[in-house]
């Protein structure tokens, strides 16, 4: 059995942090409409299973094959367009193998 999982995650605009009152941007420049942005991502990820025996498998997955990058924007309407990008996350491919077993 293969599974191929492909999501997309557009454009999502949100506050500075969890408490929006604590920074209104003024600190980066900005004093309306500061606002932060994560940018669009795909993730593509694949996972197979093979039945070895009646009683056993062996697994296999692969996350976010692609390596996608999480890009964090912060900015007002009056930020320049070289200071827009403030965080860059990276996560990297996560591979996973085992055994399942049915006692």
């Amino acid at each position: 059995m293969l599974n191929i999982n492909l999501n997309y995650r557009g454009r999502q605009k949100g506050t500075t942090i969890t408490n929006p009152a604590a920074q209104t941007g003024a600190q980066y420049g900005a004093t309306t409409g500061f606002f932060e942005y994560y940018e669009p991502r795909f993730n593509l990820d694949l996972s197979a299973e093979y039945k070895l025996t009646k009683r056993f498998n062996i697994f296999a997955g692969v996350r976010n094959i692609l390596n996608q990058e999480q890009v964090i924007q912060r900015y007002s309407q009056d930020s320049a367009p070289y200071a827009r990008d403030f965080r860059h996350e990276e996560f990297g491919v996560n591979y996973s193998l085992g055994v399942k077993g049915r006692f």
